[in-house]
């Protein structure tokens, strides 16, 4: 099942929170902040910016199955219901 999430509001507010977002993400993964943590911030400023959507970050694990990296808005059910989900069919070149 796809679930679509509404556009993000499309105001200057909004663009500002994605550059500063950004920004800050890029200097503090510079001075060695956990990916996890960046990922998570991530997450929660996009929680914010769409109210009623979950937002995550997935990794590819080795055996090729998709496992939350983040998701610090997910309710744990959400989260463990999503580990592990699928194979990834990916084409390889």
């Amino acid at each position: 099942m796809v679930v679509h999430a509404p556009p993000m509001p499309d105001n200057q507010e909004t663009t500002q929170r994605l550059l500063e977002l950004s920004t800050s993400i890029l200097r503090d993964l510079v001075a060695g902040t956990p990916p996890r943590d960046l990922a998570a911030r991530l997450c929660t400023t996009i929680d914010d910016l769409v109210p009623g959507r979950i937002a995550s970050v997935m990794q590819l694990d080795e055996a090729q199955r998709l496992q939350v990296f983040a998701a610090p808005g997910a309710p744990p059910a959400l989260v463990e219901a999503l580990a592990g989900a699928g194979r990834w069919a990916a084409t390889r070149g």
